[in-house]
C-alpha cells in the first residue's frame, strides 16, 4: 500500500489484529493507545517498516506481529507478558543481529 504514516489509533481501540498487515510502505508506526490487548499480524509484512511503537501493558497476544519486517533496528520494548508472541522469534535471521527485545512487566 501507499500508507507510509500510520493514523492516530483512538484511545478506545481495543484490538489491532491485522491492522496494517502488509502495508509494505509504512515507515512509522503509530503509537498505541494503553486499552489495546490484541495485536496478532499487526505489522506483518510491514518491510518498511524502521521501529518498532512501545507496546503496551494490556496486550495478551501479539503472535506475527513484526512478521517479516525486515527493516527494523533498534530497541522492541514490550511492556506486557503476552501468552501468545511468536512474532519475535519468526523474525528473519539477518535481522536479529539489529533488534533488542526488551520486556517490562507491570
Amino acid at each position: 500500500t501507499s500508507l507510509t504514516k500510520a493514523p492516530t489509533i483512538p484511545n478506545s481501540v481495543t484490538r489491532m489484529n491485522d491492522t496494517f498487515r502488509g502495508c509494505t510502505s509504512l515507515t512509522t508506526a503509530p503509537t498505541i493507545p494503553d486499552n489495546v490487548t490484541y495485536m496478532s499480524y499487526t505489522f506483518a509484512g510491514c518491510t518498511s517498516l524502521t521501529t518498532a511503537p512501545k507496546i503496551p501493558h494490556l496486550v495478551d497476544r501479539m503472535d506475527g506481529i513484526f512478521y517479516n519486517c525486515t527493516s527494523l533496528t533498534g530497541t522492541i520494548t514490550i511492556d506486557a507478558s503476552p501468552r501468545q508472541s511468536s512474532g519475535l522469534t519468526r523474525t528473519k535471521m539477518q535481522q536479529l543481529s539489529r533488534l533488542t527485545v526488551t520486556y517490562y512487566t507491570t
